[in-house]
């Protein structure tokens, strides 16, 4: 009988994220959201504020990015990676792999914690 690859990734998908990352971000404040470990560090912006390569989003919040990325990755935020997950659950017509920034242009961005979280679950739960 051969390994259901599909069933295995679902459930390792959601140990993790009902064991590792989903309880690790419950209480998650916006100061934390934001938090910038190192000066320059790659974040959720105002619109128009971004100090980085390439800013997408289409909402009041963009995401910092490079096209191409840079050799070395920066640091980022927690909105950023949290931003970069919601990306990455985004819709199934999203280009994942062309490499196109349209997908980007299309997500609103939100610019609190709260607001990241349930746009997370949403995609989780898609």
């Amino acid at each position: 009988m051969g390994v259901d690859r599909n069933a295995e990734l679902v459930d390792q998908l959601e140990w993790h994220w009902q064991h590792q990352l989903r309880p690790w971000l419950d209480g998650l404040t916006d100061d934390e959201y934001f938090w910038q470990p190192v000066p320059g560090a790659w974040t959720l912006s105002r619109h128009g504020q971004s100090s980085a390569p390439v800013s997408v989003g289409a909402g009041e919040f963009t995401l910092d990015y490079a096209s191409p990325p840079h050799h070395r990755a920066p640091v980022t935020t927690i909105a950023w990676r949290l931003a970069h997950l919601v990306d990455v659950f985004g819709p199934p017509t999203a280009p994942h792999f062309d490499g196109s920034l349209a997908g980007h242009r299309a997500v609103a961005y939100p610019g609190t914690a709260e607001a990241a979280l349930r746009q997370l679950d949403d995609g989780h739960d898609a």
